[in-house]
């Protein structure tokens, strides 16, 4: 990440090489899955210090694929990993990235929710509406330069635009 190590001074291509990567631009990727934002986010030529997921698998998939550290966790508090970024070194970023799920905003996703609440299979209570405030708060606390929530349309929408 941004604690590259020092290069050989005396060969100058390990020299550009370590400019290069320090100069790049840095981000961490919310609610990353597999990796997909964090990939294009590479190619772009960023660097991804870190990616979160709830689900581990993802996590490790994540972190094979773009390296960077993995948090496995809940986001719903982002206490705990923010703590985390600072204990891997990592105070602010470049850039904020990640997308939210998507199952509770999209029309999809709200229907078949609908439909197993009408079954008695699930109740109407989605926590997963609440976080994209979760990703908000680490905005808050790492003021990026940027920040990039990918979603569905209808996010912009939820509760009234409260989102927006």
């Amino acid at each position: 990440p941004r604690n590259i190590d020092a290069p050989d001074e005396s060969d100058v291509r390990s020299v550009r090489r370590w400019v290069k990567r320090a100069l790049r631009p840095t981000a961490i990727d919310l609610f990353c899955g597999a990796g997909g934002l964090s990939l294009g986010l590479r190619d772009a030529g960023f660097t991804v210090l870190a990616g979160a997921d709830f689900d581990p698998f993802s996590v490790e998939t994540h972190t094979a694929n773009v390296g960077g550290v993995g948090y496995q966790g809940d986001l719903s508090d982002p206490t705990e990993f923010i703590s985390k970024l600072r204990h891997w070194g990592i105070h602010t970023v470049d850039l904020v990235a990640g997308g939210v799920p998507c199952q509770p905003f999209s029309r999809a996703g709200r229907s078949k929710i609908r439909s197993l609440v009408l079954a008695g299979a699930r109740s109407s209570d989605d926590p997963r509406t609440r976080l994209w405030r979760s990703f908000v708060r680490v905005v808050d606390v790492l003021r990026p330069k940027a920040v990039l929530l990918e979603n569905v349309p209808d996010l912009a929408v939820w509760d009234d635009g409260a989102v927006l």
